[in-house]
């Protein structure tokens, strides 16, 4: 259930001959790379031409406004700066250009480095050039798992939590998926795993897909930092990296990283020599900035293919498994255009119908963040959860708690990631006993049963002078 898995779901849910199930091993949405990921919608001129990361990449930007908006998620075409400081990094922006142009990206042009500092005064003022890319976004990419999550739900699909594949069972009639919360027989199975998709494949026998884990760190700063950064800002790229950007988001924070280890073991550690690298690829580009802004750190982990493409397409040894796999970076950029290519490759092969009832729209919940005062007024008039402040940093009202909770919350990170609670300057050292108390209230259990994200992270054991809590409120 990341944001390939779901936008796969949500395309799927628009036929009628398919029931659809989603197993997850984690409590929630978009929980392995999908939540720590940059939130670049990238421009097409990173991938070489004819492999399939190139394609996507170029149809997902151009179907992403489409879907974000149908989906109710912010998102914004901000462009953005691939900056050269020396000569022969000029070149390198003319084979960017040049193969950009190839995959079929317009709009790309090479400008000066006055040019750029002209839009972004703060910028280095070493830099000699830039690639302009005005076709570059950014989307929250977890906003977008969670839309397409619920979306997805609403037209029908069953999703699965704390659900992890232990094996698969193939048999002449169905494929049994024997997983942790039972068996589930199958006709078809899609994997898209993320960095497990090549253990999924495995298990159906293709053991060409061979994933390798990279990890990245990043710095996160908090709205004061967003200020004169208009655009995503890259170094130039190398093999295994578009290097370390700066970016803002669709929040008005600002995202600064990643790096690029490969890693054995999958480990969302930050490390002091990650953080050190980032600080001097950051000061790069903006040698002033002001890092004692930044809120947090974290880490996210991308899966790389061997064959450094995304993989896509049935198995080679049984023709009722599709795998997505290796779906790194652009991944998040390809995946409307990815869910559609295999909805129509499902309803070529299958002749499948579309739903009479289908329906793409998906309303975000309201925001107070985002209301006029007058806006918020009638909303407190109707109901008064909206008038109380749970989260100051970013003005999240008990209302918005209690809708995230319904709309499939069930931990402390799955509220912050739908409603930005926690995600401010204080990271969640105010709100966060007010939203146990909401959770245990809203799924009616005891605060000890209350997680960060999911079983083995419960944040208390136990209520202190619990003998008299338990007699008071037996």
């Amino acid at each position: 259930a990341g944001v390939i898995g779901t936008c796969v779901a949500r395309e799927l849910s628009r036929y009628e001959e398919l029931s659809i199930d989603v197993v997850e091993k984690e409590a929630d949405v978009g929980w392995g790379t999908t939540k720590a990921n940059s939130g670049i919608v990238h421009g097409g001129y990173t991938s070489s031409p004819g492999t399939l990361r190139a394609k996507f990449e170029v149809l997902g930007n151009r179907a992403m406004e489409r879907w974000c908006t149908e989906l109710d998620v912010p998102f914004e075409r901000i462009g953005a700066y691939v900056l050269a400081w020396k000569e022969e990094d000029i070149e390198v922006l003319r084979q960017l250009k040049k193969q950009g142009e190839k995959n079929g990206v317009k709009g790309l042009k090479i400008i000066g480095g006055d040019d750029a500092r002209s839009v972004e005064p703060i910028l280095n003022k070493n830099i000699i050039a830039a690639l302009d890319a005005p076709m570059v976004g950014i989307v929250s990419p977890y906003l977008l798992a969670i839309a397409a999550f619920e979306n997805a739900k609403h037209n029908g699909v069953d999703f699965h939590f704390n659900t992890k594949v232990i094996s698969v069972e193939l048999l002449n009639d169905r494929i049994n998926v024997i997983t942790t919360g039972g068996i589930f027989p199958a006709d078809l199975v899609i994997n898209c795993a993320g960095i497990h998709s090549g253990e999924i494949a495995n298990l159906f026998g293709d053991t060409h897909i061979k994933i390798e884990i990279y990890k990245g760190e990043y710095f996160l700063g908090d709205k004061e930092m967003s200020k004169g950064i208009t655009k995503v800002n890259f170094p130039i790229p190398t093999p295994i990296s578009k290097g370390i950007l700066v970016a803002p988001t669709t929040e008005r924070t600002v995202i600064l990283g990643p790096t690029s280890e490969n890693i054995d073991t999958p480990s969302t550690a930050t490390t002091c020599e990650g953080l050190k690298k980032i600080e001097r690829g950051i000061r790069k580009i903006y040698p002033d900035i002001d890092l004692s802004l930044v809120i947090t750190e974290f880490t996210g982990l991308r899966a790389k293919d061997v064959s450094r493409d995304f993989v896509i397409g049935w198995s080679s040894r049984d023709d009722r498994v599709f795998h997505l796999a290796g779906i790194q970076s652009p991944g998040l950029t390809g995946a409307p255009a990815i869910a559609e290519y295999v909805g129509n490759v499902f309803k070529n092969r299958f002749s499948l119908h579309t739903k009479k009832q289908f329906d793409p729209i998906r309303k975000a919940p309201k925001r107070l963040s985002e209301m006029t005062p007058e806006e918020a007024r009638r909303l407190w008039e109707k109901d008064p959860a909206y008038g109380r402040v749970v989260c100051r940093c970013e003005m999240v009202s008990e209302a918005e708690v209690r809708e995230a909770i319904r709309r499939g919350a069930t931990t402390l990170d799955g509220i912050k990631f739908r409603t930005r609670a926690g995600m401010g300057r204080c990271q969640g050292g105010f709100c966060t006993p007010w939203i146990m108390k909401i959770l245990a209230e809203e799924l009616k259990k005891p605060i000890p049963e209350i997680t960060k994200k999911g079983f083995g992270s419960e944040i208390v054991v136990g209520y202190t002078k619990e003998k008299v809590y338990y007699e008071e409120n037996k």
